[in-house]
């Protein structure tokens, strides 16, 4: 959640406590919402 807050990555590895980005990699998960918002981004090329 922080992340998608945009919260920096290198905090949110300093409060959770992950001495690296790919351990950090592993617990971060991408929510339904941000994914939604991502895909509404994209131009629409059905027309």
């Amino acid at each position: 959640m922080m992340k998608e807050a945009g919260i920096p990555a290198a905090v949110v590895m300093e409060l959770v406590g992950h001495d690296s980005k790919q351990m950090s990699d592993v617990y971060t998960h991408v929510g339904v919402e941000a994914m939604q918002k991502a895909a509404d981004s994209l131009p629409d090329f059905a027309t």
